[in-house]
């Protein structure tokens, strides 16, 4: 069993639940590639699913906590490994992949580092066209997961943050 580095959620509440671990590698299926992820993005969903906050509002927040709980996990988020923006390259490639090689670079939006093909074919030629503009606000090594959360989850956020791996 092949084992990588990843932040893992395993329970709701303040940044210091994070914790960087090492977890069973992910394989590719058959139209999907596996990301090598070089950086990635301190996100205001990931903040509201370690939280358990909507941020909808009390009244309407009591009444979509339950919701969450179902959709995301009764005790903790279902899936430990939060992330929705990343910057990598193809690890692997499953084996309907034609598109794409291992060694190609990738920009994705995703909850999960394996991605169909079809995203990611549209993120790259979105890149290529120039089209993304990104402003950074704060970058942060992996090890420092906790105070970018702790930034981010006390409003000082202007941009994105970055976590370097």
């Amino acid at each position: 069993m092949e084992t990588m580095k990843a932040i893992v959620c395993s329970t709701y509440g303040p940044p210091e639940v994070l914790q960087l671990q090492e977890v069973e590698k992910p394989f590719p299926k058959d139209n999907e590639v596996l990301i090598r992820v070089h950086a990635t993005t301190v996100h205001i969903g990931d903040t509201k699913i370690r939280r358990l906050e909507p941020g909808m509002g009390p009244v309407r927040d009591f009444f979509f906590k339950p919701m969450m709980r179902i959709m995301l996990g009764f005790k903790g988020p279902r899936n430990k490994i939060l992330g929705m923006e990343l910057a990598g390259e193809i690890e692997a490639v499953g084996k309907g992949v034609t598109l794409l090689k291992t060694g190609d670079p990738v920009f994705a939006l995703s909850g999960n580092v394996k991605l169909k093909v079809e995203d990611l074919i549209f993120l790259k030629e979105l890149c290529e066209a120039g089209k993304p503009r990104s402003v950074i606000d704060k970058r942060y090594p992996i090890e420092q997961i906790v105070e970018a959360r702790r930034y981010v989850d006390k409003g000082h956020k202007k941009g994105n943050v970055v976590i370097t791996v």
